[in-house]
């Protein structure tokens, strides 16, 4: 009996946080103040740039705990936050290419630190971009982070 409950509990545990897991939003139009804390008194940690991608983890009334590419955790305002979907290349240089495929022709090529729009749908393992007044083309999901 203890076993069965033990298992409920943490298929419930597991559900909840897989439910959670994957909540990527982007920081809106302007830059926004990242705090330590839920709390304009809170530390300071660090000023995201208009569309960094960032996965929230939990909400509290206005306030917003979110991780970023870095695995760090703080905390924003939740009215900074915008549904608009981006992501980050996590490569040191990654290739875009016309078709989800490495014989596809190449599009463009960018740098480690690049933020992207999500043009489509998330898939494994390409997803489709666009940089910001570019053409759309197909990354590998690995070498991005975001969705």
């Amino acid at each position: 009996m203890k076993i069965a409950r033990l298992f409920t509990v943490a298929t419930f545990l597991l559900a909840c946080a897989t439910a959670n897991a994957f909540d990527f939003k982007s920081v809106g139009s302007v830059p926004t103040i990242l705090y330590d804390s839920p709390s304009l008194h809170g530390i300071k940690r660090f000023i995201a740039p208009p569309g960094m991608p960032v996965e929230v983890v939990h909400t509290a009334h206005a306030w917003s705990k979110v991780r970023d590419v870095y695995g760090d955790m703080v905390w924003l305002e939740t009215k900074a936050l915008s549904d608009t979907r981006t992501v980050i290349v996590t490569a040191d240089r990654a290739t875009a290419y016309q078709q989800p495929a490495m014989d596809a022709n190449r599009v463009f090529t960018v740098e480690k630190g690049v933020v992207l729009n999500l043009d489509g749908p998330v898939g494994s393992p390409w997803i489709k971009v666009r940089p910001q007044g570019g053409p759309a083309a197909y990354l590998q999901t690995s070498e991005i982070w975001g969705i």
